[in-house]
């Protein structure tokens, strides 16, 4: 329902700071150009992607344009339409945002964007951006070694969608992470026995949606995943040979 939205719309970012403005217009013509901008700042987010983390004068475009798409968002709901393509769009783009500044260990302004990204993705029921989301969240609260947060962010990835097996695989890995930085040995190593099980059994439409978990890839980022949470429980429980 539009008239819900104004609450997950409020305000243009942690950050402030003006944004351009974006005409909504009404008519078939305006639907084709809303799509069209759409489209071109789907283009551009990719572009940022390749080159934001390194260059420093790229955290200021993503967040300029994702202010400007958290206005159009606005602008398109006072009319009342659903701003379906500028949410979902906008949770990319404040994902990419808290990623940066988590990269520059702005924690606070990286968990604000992380939250603005998460409200819009429910918003549109975007199931993959929320497992996304959630995921970055558990490590950045794992970077201020927050087990129990962790571990709640964790079972939100879980909760996503049961029919998903990626999201449950993803759940399990920073499960097993965040029993790890607890202590707990034995809920991490079932964790990880359940991640190792879950990531052989993904499928066709589960590597659709998460191409960074197919293949040597995938195999890569799990076993990392995996070591990393060994080295938390050795860490925690002081015995090096866990």
């Amino acid at each position: 329902d539009p008239g819900e939205l104004p609450g997950l719309l409020g305000g243009p970012g942690p950050a402030g700071g003006a944004a351009p403005v974006w005409g909504t217009g009404t008519g078939t013509g305006a639907a084709v150009a809303d799509a069209e901008l759409l489209h071109g700042l789907t283009a551009v987010l990719a572009c940022l992607i390749r080159e934001a983390f390194g260059h420093e004068g790229r955290v200021t475009a993503v967040e300029g344009l994702l202010r400007a798409l958290a206005r159009w968002a606005r602008e398109v709901n006072s009319a009342g339409r659903l701003p379906y393509g500028q949410l979902r769009l906008g949770a990319q783009y404040a994902q990419v945002a808290g990623r940066l500044r988590m990269e520059r260990g702005q924690i606070g302004v990286a968990m604000a964007w992380f939250g603005h990204g998460l409200r819009w993705a429910d918003a549109v029921h975007d199931a993959p951006a929320r497992a996304t989301l959630l995921s970055d969240m558990c490590t950045l609260v794992r970077l201020d070694g927050d087990p129990s947060l962790m571990l709640g962010y964790a079972r939100g990835i879980g909760a996503v969608d049961g029919r998903r097996r990626w999201t449950a695989t993803l759940s399990d890995l920073y499960l097993a992470r965040g029993h790890a930085l607890g202590g707990d040995a034995a809920e991490c190593r079932r964790h990880i026995t359940l991640a190792r099980r879950g990531f052989a059994r993904l499928d066709r439409r589960d590597l659709l949606e998460a191409p960074w978990m197919a293949g040597a890839e995938g195999a890569m980022r799990v076993d990392s995943a995996i070591g990393g949470a060994l080295r938390d429980l050795a860490v925690a429980t002081g015995d090096r040979t866990a």
